[in-house]
């Protein structure tokens, strides 16, 4: 039988061991650093953005979910640091990184 995709915060966070991330309310990262790209961690989603922000030093990659999303950074060995983030943590943190025009030209996270 084939998987779906992943395609909110709730199911996803129910799938992996996350951790809060400190100071950061609504916003989570997965345990362990791993090679996971977002497309493994979410069963093949395929809306994945990727930018490069003077923000921060790693390709930053986005998925939406209309009651959030994933933030995760693409290290140079290859390895990804993944964040998962309610609707109110993810918005914060695309306005820090100077991305939040994503969410602005899909409407609403």
């Amino acid at each position: 039988m084939e998987k779906k995709p992943y395609n909110d915060f709730d199911t996803l966070f129910a799938a992996y061991k996350w951790k809060p991330i400190y100071g950061c309310t609504g916003r989570f990262i997965l345990r362990e650093k791993n090679q996971y790209t977002i497309a493994e961690l979410t069963q093949g989603r395929v809306d994945i953005k990727t930018f490069s922000t003077d923000r921060a030093q790693d390709m930053v990659c986005i998925v939406i979910f209309d009651n959030g999303g994933i933030i995760s950074y693409k290290k140079d060995d290859g390895s990804y640091v993944h964040t998962l983030n309610n609707k109110d943590g993810f918005i914060r943190k695309l306005k820090m990184l100077d991305l939040i025009q994503i969410v602005n030209n899909k409407g609403e996270a």
